[in-house]
Order: C-alpha cells, then sequence, then structure tokens
C-alpha cells in the first residue's frame, strides 16, 4: 500500500504545470513611424476567432487599438484577415510610416508572393496584397 501511495504522489507531481518567464520587450521604432502589433486567434471546435492589435507611436503612446470577434475556417484565415483589417487601417488613415508585427511567418510570405492552395485564403491574400500595394511604407 505504501508503494502505491508513493506512485500517486509522483504521479501528482508529474501533473503540476510547469511555469516558465518569458520576457517581452517593446522596442522602440524610428522617429515618424508607427508600430502596429497584431494577433489574431481560433478556437477549432467551435470556428470563434478574433483580430486584434494595437498601434503605438514612437514615445510608446497608443494610437489605435482594436479586438473584434470573427468567425473562420481556420487559423490562417484568421492571421490573414487580421493583416487584412490593418493594411485597410494604414490606407485609411495615412500614417506617415509603420511597421507591422505578425505571428504568422507563413500568412506574411503568402501575402507577399500572393500564393495561396486554400480558396477561402486565397481571396482575402489577394485583397491584402493589393492594399499593401497601395500603403507607402
Amino acid at each position: 500500500m505504501d508503494l502505491h501511495s508513493n506512485q500517486l504522489c509522483q504521479v501528482v507531481e508529474n501533473l503540476r504545470p510547469s511555469i516558465s518567464h518569458k520576457i517581452v520587450v517593446w522596442n522602440r521604432q524610428q522617429q515618424g513611424m508607427i508600430k502596429l502589433n497584431t494577433d489574431g486567434s481560433f478556437l477549432e471546435h467551435n470556428r470563434k476567432a478574433g483580430i486584434r492589435g494595437m498601434a503605438r507611436d514612437i514615445t510608446g503612446e497608443f494610437i489605435f487599438v482594436f479586438a473584434i470577434p470573427i468567425w473562420c475556417k481556420d487559423h490562417n484565415v484568421d492571421e490573414a484577415t487580421t493583416a487584412k483589417y490593418v493594411f485597410q487601417w494604414f490606407k485609411n488613415n495615412r500614417p506617415q510610416e509603420g511597421i507591422i508585427e505578425m505571428d504568422s511567418l507563413l500568412v506574411v510570405d503568402m501575402i507577399n508572393n500572393r500564393t495561396s492552395q486554400n480558396c477561402n485564403l486565397k481571396f482575402i491574400v489577394d485583397e491584402t496584397a493589393d492594399l499593401v500595394e497601395n500603403v507607402d511604407f
């Protein structure tokens, strides 16, 4: 019985969540530039998603913040929709210059190269690429 309780204690110890720390630092951009950090989130089981981001000036002051619930088929569509929203904002508001930070290198590459095998994603990628061509950075 004592051996069993020791094994049980070991199992419980192994189930404890590991704690990790990550330092996140905001890096200042060049004078006159706006930095926009984006993030998409997607829950596969119910297809609920969200796009969000924030723009800051060189001093770190907030210029623009957004958080919008959407529905989509996968996380790449979510990230591409986030990019499209951001570039539309840049086009409409004409800031001097900007830096956009995204989580998905795959989506960035798709937009830059206008490539996607997914029909739903291809439409968003093409629209976003058109916006990129019309925004001066």
